[in-house]
């Protein structure tokens, strides 16, 4: 119906039909990730960050994974990144 009579409707369907674009795209982009079936093991890593933690390896290299804010990260890198570079 809107698209029969989109000024009656004033901008909304373009409004709405533009977020629905957006997050077909975004379900498209991370389709691969969200339907992988694989299982990632990092036990290998652990041992590893374990045994150097005593070396100060971590604080050298930023080796620790946990001390990463993965919040931060995807809020303020990973999201930003994606909206400039991909979309």
């Amino acid at each position: 119906l809107s698209m029969i009579f989109p000024s009656h409707f004033g901008n909304k369907y373009e409004y709405h039909n533009r977020k629905f674009n957006m997050a077909m795209r975004l379900v498209k982009l991370y389709e691969p990730y969200l339907l992988y079936k694989g299982i990632f093991d990092d036990r290998n890593l652990e041992t590893l960050r374990i045994k150097n933690a005593a070396k100060e390896m971590d604080k050298r290299f930023g080796f620790n994974p946990k001390s990463i804010d993965w919040e931060d990260y995807f809020m303020n890198t990973h999201i930003h990144g994606l909206i400039k570079h991909v979309l």
